[in-house]
């Protein structure tokens, strides 16, 4: 008995936790009647599952208080895109899972005409196509689907939405309204995990190896896939 408890023990003290910052925004992250519950929680569980000696535990922040933890090092790991504002770059660990980004709106997108107005997140990074957009044409948002009101009633003429939250919704909702008429492929971004440096080499080495066994046993190429 007082080897198996030895065990237990030796066990407990040998895990490493790793804080796992996350940002609500649905379908990636949200809170449930469950707890965390979403895309992107469930496909860190998914790798948290491979990991004998490493557990992950989730911590939730507004995005930009993310980023923050990430810098302070309060929080040992995060999944966003690269964001070459936010001085996180130096944490890119691994590149993962994440989205085909479109614009979508009544109408076509076109630069040129001065009265456009395209909804994006606060504080994210979409690449240069959107990046270097005017910021008279930009309105930040705090969700996807306050994005998609707007666009509905004519606030914002164009909305830049990922794959995962377009399909999720579409399956929900009818997509079938006149905002949703045109959709303009902008770009593939990937996510990447983001590690700092309380989080050891060999420590990396198996999250990195979970994640690619993850991944390849289940074909995942997108967020999206998840669904």
């Amino acid at each position: 008995m007082k080897f198996i408890f030895s065990l237990i023990f030796t066990f407990q003290v040998l895990a490493q936790t790793i804080i796992v910052g996350v940002f609500e925004i649905k379908p990636y992250t949200f809170e449930s009647e469950k707890g965390l519950d979403g895309v992107l929680i469930n496909f860190l569980i998914e790798i948290d599952n491979e990991l004998e000696d490493i557990n992950f535990e989730f911590k939730l922040y507004p995005y930009r208080r993310l980023l923050q933890e990430l810098r302070n090092g309060s929080v040992h790991m995060a999944v966003f895109y690269q964001n070459d504002a936010a001085g996180t770059n130096r944490f890119k660990f691994l590149k993962t899972l994440g989205n085909i980004n479109y614009i979508i709106g009544s109408k076509n997108f076109d630069t040129t005409e001065k009265e456009y107005v395209i909804g994006v997140i606060r504080s994210a990074s979409y690449g240069p196509e959107i990046d270097h957009l005017p910021k008279q044409n930009k309105l930040g948002l705090k969700n996807y689907h306050q994005g998609i009101d707007l666009l509905k009633i004519g606030r914002i003429s164009h909305l830049v939405i990922p794959s995962t939250v377009i399909d999720e919704y579409c399956k929900k909702q009818s997509c079938e309204q006149k905002a949703f008429s045109t959709r303009l492929k902008m770009n593939e971004k990937n996510n990447w995990i983001h590690l700092t440096s309380k989080v050891s080499q060999a420590a990396r080495e198996k999250i990195k190896s979970a994640h690619d066994k993850v991944v390849g046993a289940k074909s995942y190429r997108y967020l999206h896939d998840l669904l």
